[in-house]
């Protein structure tokens, strides 16, 4: 059997698991066969506005939307965008990320807790050289990635409402559509697969 066949094998193994996972969560819910919203918080992650408030070249911004059911689980969704300006060069990298949570002993109450579960996201990153014809080795292109995995963290709730929520995210991310925009330019591929962790810090309000 190939090398090719054992990542393709692999992979569809790890899609399987990511979206297993939550899904088994889901199901134990020891209080009601119906998912029922619960509540709904806005976060912001300021680990990335302390990174754009520091470095003048490089900027991160992330808003996250979650809503919460049955008092013990939530799908917390988060766009952003980082940006990264150097002399000749501009990055731009575009995110999505969705992660399904499972609230750890909650005792039927909106109040701080444990969580564990698992995300999925898409990244659409680009760079441009400018102006185009600048002495550097750097070039036009674009890069799409896949990523998932698990997270877990802990979610602080002080007068019912004001929420910091510091979490961890660790796994995979698939590199798919590596596109230069200059036909001369040839690309080096990038690994087909690379370990991922990311630590977000959200504070926000829960409604």
């Amino acid at each position: 059997m190939g090398t090719s066949s054992l990542n393709c094998r692999g992979k569809i193994y790890f899609t399987i698991s990511v979206i297993l996972l939550p899904a088994l969560a889901f199901s134990q819910s020891r209080y009601s066969r119906h998912l029922q919203p619960e509540g709904f918080s806005l976060k912001t992650d300021a680990l990335g506005l302390l990174q754009s408030a520091i470095d003048q070249h490089s900027k991160s911004y992330a808003i996250s939307g979650e809503i919460y059911f049955n008092h013990d689980y939530s799908l917390n969704i988060t766009p952003g965008i980082t940006t990264d300006e150097e002399q000749w060069i501009s990055q731009v990298t575009k995110r999505i990320t969705f992660e399904f949570r499972w609230y750890l002993l909650q005792e039927d109450c909106s109040c701080s807790a444990f969580f564990a579960g698992a995300f999925l996201g898409y990244n659409d990153f680009r760079q441009t050289v400018v102006p185009a014809n600048v002495s550097t080795n750097a070039t036009n292109y674009s890069l799409t990635t896949f990523e998932g995995g698990v997270c877990a963290g802990y979610q602080a709730v002080f007068y019912n409402h004001f929420v910091i929520d510091p979490s961890a995210q660790a796994g995979l991310s698939f590199h798919r559509n590596n596109k230069s925009t200059e036909s001369l330019n040839s690309l080096q591929e990038p690994p087909a697969q690379n370990l991922l962790l990311r630590v977000q810090l959200g504070i926000g309000y829960r409604f």
